[in-house]
């Protein structure tokens, strides 16, 4: 992955975690992803990699003087901490189905602004989303 990064300064991914949704569903949507050049900002999606040598995608929250605060959208904890040297990729816009979404689409903005700004509430919202996903199931 990092050398196709170098390489090419692109990625097409299909994540496999949950941490995303309900924007990535996993094994289902594909991420495009952009080589970091150490220009990340609040709200975007960046791939790192963690100090065990994991590779996660989520959402930059906030950016304090110790790193980056990050926190997967179907999760409510952030991570603190992250260094720039950590970032790889920054995502530019993803398919679902046929359909490819830009990162800078209103409706991806409009989503971004309701899903972060609702940090405080997500673990009911999420709470709410898995409940109705399982009786959906059943």
């Amino acid at each position: 992955m990092e050398k196709a990064l170098k390489e090419k300064g692109y990625i097409i991914n299909a994540p496999v975690g949950e941490s995303m949704l309900p924007l990535i569903r996993p094994d289902r949507d594909t991420v495009v992803l952009k080589r970091f050049e150490g220009q990340a900002k609040k709200y975007d999606i960046v791939l790192y990699k963690r100090a065990n040598a994991t590779y996660v995608l989520h959402r930059i929250l906030a950016i304090l003087p110790e790193g980056y605060v990050l926190c997967g959208d179907n999760q409510w904890v952030r991570e603190y901490g992250v260094k720039k040297e950590q970032i790889l990729a920054v995502m530019e816009g993803f398919y679902r189905d046929e359909k490819y979404i830009d990162v800078h689409s209103g409706k991806y903005c409009l989503y971004t602004k309701f899903w972060c700004l609702s940090l405080s509430a997500r673990k009911c919202l999420l709470l709410l989303y898995r409940m109705l996903n399982r009786i959906k199931s059943t």
